[in-house]
């Protein structure tokens, strides 16, 4: 469809990655300091 997109999944999140898609797969978890490598990496590709 030509749409841009980025998946973006951190394979070492939780104790052997076991929060993702899970319940405990919440807002509370995420680093700030992952949040923005993220948003780094989204900005430079949006450039």
């Amino acid at each position: 469809m030509g749409l841009k997109v980025i998946d973006v999944i951190d394979l070492d999140y939780g104790p052997g990655n076991s929060y993702h898609h899970t319940l405990r797969d919440t807002m509370d978890k995420i680093s700030a300091k992952s949040l923005k490598i993220v948003g780094d990496v989204a900005l430079a590709l949006l450039r």
